[in-house]
């Protein structure tokens, strides 16, 4: 869907920004400050489609 496609872009961004740290909640929480409407189940089934993984434990 374009939609989907729309807000990935923005999801790589904020993820990336992130350091490739932040999780699907974190980057839920972020597009929203943005103005960004989306549910947190998209974020996370976006998320998991591309391989985009956050950070876990000590690094």
């Amino acid at each position: 869907m374009i939609e989907d496609q729309r807000l990935l872009g923005v999801i790589k961004q904020s993820w990336l920004e992130s350091g490739c740290v932040y999780g699907y909640r974190k980057v839920c929480h972020d597009l929203r400050e943005l103005g960004q409407t989306c549910g947190i189940s998209r974020v996370e089934r976006l998320m998991y489609q591309n391989k985009l993984k956050s950070q876990t434990g000590r690094f």
